[in-house]
């Protein structure tokens, strides 16, 4: 029987992501509530008390309670847990953007981990981890609080990954967990099992591995089929999805522009 793969247990990679991370991110700790904040936050008084239909709440409309006009985003956990937060901080913004930077950490940590289990060395796992935690992509998400559906979805849909690859029961039963806490964080969790299904043909995992997608795919139908029933919906209206817009019609017309634009040229004396 071929012994698990042992894995660099070293804290200096690890302690070098966390650095550079708050090296570039820290100063987010001092914004207050931006945009979207004032409605999801400060004037939500959804959040501002706990009973069993204002958890209900959280699972049965949309994160901006307002479906009807097009706004189709389904993030029960998200909410639920800035009810927590506002059950301990009340309108203090700094305690919810610490939440959101661990968040972000603890992602590009769980990104180290998974690209040493797909078998790279640990070089190449602490210079991507390092790439990820300080891009600037992520500055948005951090900045306003209501971004952070993008972390806590990443932070499940990474934990489904590693948890599943241990094989063991208790962990594929964990991994299955996680997803659905992906899909209640974020919508794009739902590609959580190609992921998957990927990191197993990178592997070259026997096929009966591929028998997991099974469950993943019926937790994603029942998933789809309570967001259809809160929302009337199972994806987000296309205006609302501004990435897919962008490469369907901004980027094809701003390549042809490019591609077709001649340069000018200097006219001879």
């Amino acid at each position: 029987m071929t012994p698990p793969p042992v894995y660099p247990r070293s804290w200096y990679p690890r302690a070098a992501i966390l650095l550079l991370g708050l090296a570039a991110y820290a100063p987010a700790l001092s914004t207050g509530f931006l945009y979207d904040d004032h409605i999801l936050i400060e004037s939500n008084p959804e959040i501002r008390s706990w009973s069993l239909s204002n958890v209900k709440h959280d699972f049965s409309t949309g994160i901006f309670n307002d479906s009807e006009n097009g706004i189709g985003f389904y993030r029960p956990l998200q909410t639920l847990s800035t009810r927590i937060e506002y059950s301990l901080w009340k309108l203090n913004p700094l305690p919810y953007h610490l939440t959101n930077l661990l968040l972000h950490l603890g992602n590009a940590l769980l990104l180290y981990e998974l690209i040493l289990m797909l078998g790279f060395e640990a070089l190449t796992a602490t210079l991507a981890s390092c790439l990820f935690v300080t891009h600037p992509i992520i500055v948005e998400p951090l900045l306003m609080v209501s971004g952070r559906g993008e972390m806590l979805g990443f932070f499940f849909m990474l934990g489904c990954l590693l948890l599943i690859l241990r094989q063991t029961l208790p962990c594929v039963l964990l991994g299955l967990a996680s997803y659905l806490l992906a899909l209640f964080s974020k919508e794009s969790a739902i590609i959580t099992p190609a992921l998957l299904a990927s990191v197993f043909y990178y592997k070259n995992e026997k096929l009966k591995r591929y028998g997991i997608l099974i469950p993943m795919v019926a937790i994603t139908a029942i998933y789809l089929g309570l967001r259809k029933y809160v929302l009337g919906t199972m994806g987000p209206a296309l205006g609302t999805m501004h990435p897919v817009l962008f490469f369907i019609i901004a980027f094809p017309q701003a390549l042809i522009s490019y591609g077709t634009s001649a340069p000018s040229r200097p006219s001879s004396s």
